[in-house]
């Protein structure tokens, strides 16, 4: 048997992909606990009783559900991957400048 050539090899992937694994499933816990809670908060009589008994007007009760709901969607929603920015020839110019502060002036004495 041939052992795995390529990225796929290396041990350091592996460790990542379970590091991304056990994020993703954190990840999809959190959301199903927040998401029962919104849906909790929003149908559930007993839920309702216990904002008014807290003081909370009825308002801020469907308002908390619905910012949970939406936090959960923007959680789970894909997001592309970042592109690193290109370097443009004003951040060139930039370094030099940084380089010419950094330089240590010629002493007078010399």
């Amino acid at each position: 048997m041939r052992p795995p050539v390529g990225p796929l090899a290396r041990p350091e992937h592996a460790r990542s992909k379970g590091i991304v694994i056990g994020f993703w499933i954190v990840t999809a816990l959190f959301c199903l606990q927040i998401g029962f809670t919104a849906y909790a908060q929003l149908r559930l009589p007993q839920v309702a009783d216990a904002f008014i008994h807290l003081g909370f007007p009825a308002y801020f009760r469907v308002e908390l559900s619905w910012a949970k709901l939406l936090g959960v969607v923007l959680l789970l929603a894909p997001v592309g991957r970042r592109k690193s920015p290109r370097r443009t020839p004003a951040m060139r110019s930039d370094d030099h400048r940084d380089d010419a502060k950094t330089r240590v002036a010629p002493s007078a004495s010399a």
